[in-house]
């Protein structure tokens, strides 16, 4: 399955979404199978977790069935059980033996509040003038450095309008941005479970922003082919 998580559904934690989804496969009597054992789980996967914050058009899941269910059903019923901000958005029948890859690429559209159009273009140019950009981080108790110019593949600025024009987004994003001029950054990363550097980590790197506006950031992972 394919889905998208929008809105207030991006301050799900993944723990938290796999729970959803469980509650909304039972509500919707689908016949999802269970392990074995004392602690039986429902079988179900999803493939790699974005950052807390981040909305996504993008998204999979695959669950295993004790019996066939017509794909088009399996969608509206969940739909009908699902959390807000999330919607299923296709479903189709898999090889069971399918799983999900680490993806190669990840693409993101991502919104700064409050920043002007030359101080996004200044930041682009400040990191493509240097060959080397480190980014110093915290994982797991250990300081971790990384070479932006190794993780980012693409990056420019984009205006809302093109955006719109190029169906970047099926819909206006974020909501309430009105200007037509508005800038976003167009960013697509090299595997971040490789790297293990987050999309508002990149930005508030090369932008220098505080915490505070790291937090503001709206952040849309985008499907890699669109």
């Amino acid at each position: 399955m394919s889905f998208t998580k929008l809105g207030e559904a991006r301050f799900l934690g993944h723990l938290e979404l796999v729970h959803a989804f469980h509650r909304a496969v039972r509500r919707a009597h689908i016949p999802i199978a269970y392990s074995h054992g004392f602690h039986p789980k429902p079988r179900f996967s999803f493939g790699q977790p974005i950052p807390l914050g981040t909305e996504s058009l993008a998204e999979q899941f695959a669950i295993t069935l004790t019996e066939f269910m017509d794909p088009d059903r399996i969608k509206d019923l969940l739909n009908k059980e699902m959390h807000p901000g999330i919607t299923i958005s296709s479903v189709e029948r898999r090889d069971s033996k399918t799983a999900f890859g680490i993806p190669e690429l990840v693409k993101y559209l991502i919104f700064v509040p409050g920043v002007t159009e030359s101080q996004i273009k200044d930041s682009i140019d400040r990191l493509s003038a240097t060959s080397n950009w480190s980014v110093s981080r915290i994982r797991k108790k250990k300081h971790v450095t990384t070479d932006l110019k190794r993780v980012i593949e693409f990056l420019q600025p984009i205006r809302k309008k093109d955006v719109e024009a190029k169906n970047i987004t099926p819909f206006t994003w974020p909501e309430g941005v009105k200007n037509e001029e508005a800038m976003y950054f167009y960013l697509t990363l090299r595997s971040i479970a490789r790297f293990n550097l987050k999309p508002a980590e990149v930005i508030g790197s090369i932008m220098g922003l505080s915490e505070e506006m790291v937090m503001r950031l709206r952040i849309l992972k985008l499907p890699l082919s669109g």
